[in-house]
């Protein structure tokens, strides 16, 4: 994983979990293609704010080929409130289908404060 700017070091690469390190209104961007040959096969992707409450959420996994799905929130945050990233497989497919692929280069997160 690349971290190309952390000002404020907010984002915890190790976890994925990004804490607010300041008080404020963020613009956060998030794009979470995957492929699955199953065409059956459906995740969601959730930004989460503090592990519990979802502020934005993208559906992808459809089958054959790299699908972006991408989302932007516009989310109030106080200074210590963490953001966190899940996906979860809400359709599930065949039993005997292949695992899905996550782009690692087509994927992001990113974010910051608005002035």
């Amino acid at each position: 994983m690349n971290v190309i700017t952390n000002v404020g070091n907010g984002y915890d690469f190790v976890t994925g979990a990004f804490t607010a390190p300041f008080s404020g209104t963020y613009a956060l961007f998030l794009n979470v293609p995957i492929k699955d040959t199953d065409p059956d096969r459906l995740y969601h992707a959730t930004v989460v704010l503090n592990h519990n409450k979802i502020v934005g959420e993208i559906e992808s996994g459809k089958a054959n080929g790299l699908h972006p799905s991408s989302v932007t929130v516009i989310q109030e945050l106080k200074a210590g409130d963490v953001i966190t990233v899940e996906v979860v497989e809400v359709k599930p497919g065949a039993s005997n289908a292949s695992p899905p692929t996550l782009s690692r280069l087509a994927a992001y997160f990113s974010g910051f404060l608005l002035p």
